[in-house]
């Protein structure tokens, strides 16, 4: 899943770039436009879309489908399709994908949808639908707030991405992991699998993450769930108790790089060999994404400043939620 862990890496944490198209540019005006306009319902109904409409404009192989197929190349839009559905991706939307219109009087599309449904009927259904609308707010509602451009319309959202959005979602993981533990992706699929560490992640509740994190570490050690998601629930649990992180996973993103830095770490000699046994990047990789210069001596010696900034915004953050 290298093609959907890299967008959600960015969805996670921090501002990202990506590319953008006219539908997905009409899903946010329409969504800012009902929430100003307090049409809740009819903006729960839209803001949702964002997530399918973000992954068809930046994975390069929804891309190259659609190029082949209006090139009539039918063979090639089907190998990237299959790319696609192997990965678990978008086998709710591709049979109604009018992008794939052309290729549906080829005998091989009907053998790519019976592959598709194999592939559903061996998951649980049920909860597998269930968490494919938990990510699809989860991450919308996200996609929303990187894309408001007005700072009050952008706190608004934020407000409500904290106390509505993420705590409905923590709320039904919650009740699904409660009832049946923490199922494989062989069970619900890689994308409901990696839904229910968001929703644990997002909440940002400490009573919460830490009820289900010996859960997700059991998961992870039974082949259940991806060492990544436990390295950034683990890490996003320590900065919420103010403590030092220990696989760098969590940093403040300000518009301004100078006041950008990575969370303290407990041990920036060894934070890369962490990372690697977690099947995370090196952390300069990551952090260059973010417009963030990593070297770990210059970390060294600016440490104290670093930990004096995030003493503060850890303060900041308890003052506001009291």
């Amino acid at each position: 899943m290298k093609k959907i862990l890299s967008c959600l890496l960015g969805l996670l944490v921090s501002l990202v770039s990506f590319s953008q198209n006219s539908l997905f540019e009409e899903l946010v005006r329409k969504s800012l436009l009902y929430f100003e306009q307090h049409e809740l319902q009819k903006f729960e109904e839209v803001y949702p879309s964002l997530y399918i409409a973000y992954l068809k404009a930046n994975i390069p192989s929804y891309q190259e489908a659609v190029d082949a197929a209006n090139d009539g190349n039918t063979e090639l839009a089907i190998s990237h399709i299959n790319e696609l559905v192997d990965e678990d991706l978008f086998i709710d939307e591709i049979e109604n994908d009018e992008n794939f219109t052309a290729l549906h009087k080829n005998k091989t599309w009907t053998i790519l949808l019976e592959k598709v449904q194999s592939i559903k009927d061996s998951y649980n259904e049920k909860i597998r639908k269930e968490l494919k609308d938990v990510q699809n707010r989860d991450q919308g509602i996200r996609l929303l707030y990187l894309n408001t451009k007005n700072d009050s319309l952008k706190r608004s959202l934020h407000s409500y991405m904290k106390t509505v959005v993420d705590q409905d979602c923590s709320t039904k993981i919650g009740s699904i992991l409660d009832k049946y533990g923490w199922l494989s992706a062989d069970k619900i699929g890689s994308e409901a699998n990696e839904t229910l560490f968001l929703g644990i992640q997002h909440v940002d509740n400490l009573i919460v993450q830490e009820k289900y994190l010996p859960m997700l570490r059991s998961a992870v050690e039974q082949g259940d769930a991806d060492g990544w998601h436990l390295a950034f629930l683990t890490d996003r649990i320590l900065m919420n108790q103010g403590k030092k992180q220990i696989y760098g996973t969590q940093k403040i993103i300000s518009s301004d790089p100078e006041k950008s830095y990575i969370i303290p770490l407990e041990n920036p000699d060894k934070v890369d060999e962490l990372r690697n046994s977690m099947g995370l990047p090196p952390l300069e990789e990551e952090l260059k994404e973010e417009g963030i210069s990593w070297n770990i001596e210059e970390y060294k010696k600016n440490s104290a400043v670093i930990e004096e900034m995030y003493r503060e915004y850890h303060e900041r953050t308890n003052s506001k939620e009291r």
